[in-house]
């Protein structure tokens, strides 16, 4: 006796319609479309950060007369610039830790202008250089024949991605408030930061929580931004570099925009080198506001 069969059972349709071919095709090709953009910009400013990476400009004791060596570096990063939209360069005047702290760190911006002036009289576009002058308090870590103070009396350069755009349809407060908001902005973030397991990249949601009150509070600040600040270690055991500093900002970014806030409030940058002390680990974000 032949054993019964059982019967068929269609699956039910989806109650979703499935895109016609054409769809897809349309579909595929805008993504391919924006994944080589993507790809494009991504070289851009990766082209863009191994220069500043490398780049300085170095001046006399106590002067302001870079060497021409330096500038022709600093030609090269602005002409590599004009490439990469939505990136600023942050301008880093340093100086050699003899004389008055607070004589270099006047001398340390005046060399930070300096350089962009340099390159402004060269036709370049300078509107995306910002000059920062920071004295003597990051030694250059530089060692060779011309002596330790040469090597501290510079200009360094570091990439900040940034959205240009976001603040231009926003009304701008009167002055006090302005002020207000942005002295509030600063205390908040006074200390703060992130730290890190080595070569981790993801946030606790405790200091996610803690971080999503800094891009909320520049939002409502139209003369400011926040700026993240990747971090990296130099112990070499450790197994971190500059890219891992980049990929912190990237995930802390992702999650504070999962949250609602515009990605255009916050800027985002990683030095080149390592900021770590004998006090702070340099696997960690660091958090700073800049005035639009």
């Amino acid at each position: 006796m032949q054993a019964p069969v059982a019967p068929v059972v269609e699956p039910a349709k989806p109650a979703v319609q499935v895109a016609s071919l054409q769809e897809s095709e349309e579909a595929a090709s805008f993504f391919a479309n924006a994944q080589a953009k993507l790809i494009a910009q991504e070289s851009c400013v990766s082209d863009l950060r191994s220069l500043t990476e490398q780049a300085r400009v170095y001046f006399p004791a106590g002067g302001l007369t870079l060497d021409e060596g330096g500038l022709a570096q600093a030609r090269l990063i602005a002409d590599l610039d004009r490439d990469c939209a939505g990136v600023q360069i942050i301008v880093e005047g340093h100086s050699d830790p003899s004389g008055d702290p607070a004589v270099n760190l006047c001398l340390s911006k005046q060399r930070a202008e300096q350089v962009i002036q340099r390159l402004g009289a060269r036709g370049l576009d300078t509107d995306i250089f910002i000059a920062e002058g920071l004295g003597s308090k990051r030694p250059s870590g530089v060692t060779g024949p011309r002596g330790d103070g040469y090597y501290d009396r510079r200009v360094e350069f570091v990439v900040v991605e940034t959205n240009q755009t976001a603040k231009a349809f926003k009304a701008t407060p009167a002055a006090w408030a302005s002020s207000s908001c942005v002295k509030e902005l600063k205390s908040a973030i006074s200390n703060a930061q992130i730290f890190y397991s080595p070569r981790s990249v993801a946030a606790s949601q405790d200091d996610v929580s803690q971080a999503l009150l800094f891009p909320s509070m520049a939002m409502d600040c139209p003369d400011a931004r926040l700026r993240v600040i990747g971090q990296h270690s130099d112990d070499r055991r450790i197994g971190e570099n500059p890219a891992t500093g980049r990929l912190r900002v990237k995930a802390l970014m992702a999650m504070l925009v999962g949250q609602g806030i515009d990605a255009g409030e916050i800027i985002m940058a990683a030095p080149s080198r390592s900021m770590a002390t004998d006090e702070l680990s340099g696997s960690r974000l660091d958090f700073d506001v800049i005035l639009d």
